[in-house]
């Protein structure tokens, strides 16, 4: 009697944490097969699988970087130190940042959701994971689940 509810666990502590470990300054999300963006998927996703017996250098950093730059924060970061950012002023900001031309509708895209949501999938910690067989690098799953490499993957087509 008087014990707090416990919160319902997230989908990504089902996952081994990986490379990933912090919730407080990781904006990348551990994923696995209990918890991958599927058909039911209401984002678009940016999935990284790798191993950690191979040397990655600084992708942990970068991809981190990537995330945030998406608009993902870490899920135990202080909310007065997130700032929330329309996904449009989020787009110019990406352009202006890494010297690319944004060309955008009049209007939209609307609300502060982030761009990709970023997740990693370690493929030699604990279990062996059924996502990771025939995927290596960088992934993106769109809405609705269909998979496409992330050198075929176009800005201007995210579901």
């Amino acid at each position: 009697e008087g014990w707090a509810k416990s919160k319902k666990m997230a989908g990504s502590q089902k996952c081994e944490r990986g490379m990933f470990v912090s919730e407080a300054k990781d904006a990348v999300i551990p994923l696995c097969d209990e918890h991958f963006p599927n058909e039911k998927a209401k984002n678009p996703w940016l999935v990284y699988f790798y191993r950690t017996a191979e040397d990655e250098g600084d992708v942990h950093d970068s991809l981190n970087r990537i995330a945030q730059d998406l608009g993902n924060e870490p899920p135990q970061k202080s909310k007065s130190q997130i700032k929330v950012k329309k996904q449009r002023v989020r787009l110019k900001d990406l352009g202006e940042k890494y010297e690319f031309e944004v060309a955008l509708p009049r209007k939209g895209p609307p609300g502060s959701d982030p761009i990709l949501k970023v997740g990693g999938v370690c493929c030699d910690c604990g279990s062996p994971q059924n996502v990771c067989e025939g995927h290596s690098g960088f992934v993106v799953v769109k809405t609705g689940g269909s998979e496409v490499p992330l050198a075929e993957a176009k800005v201007s087509d995210p579901g």
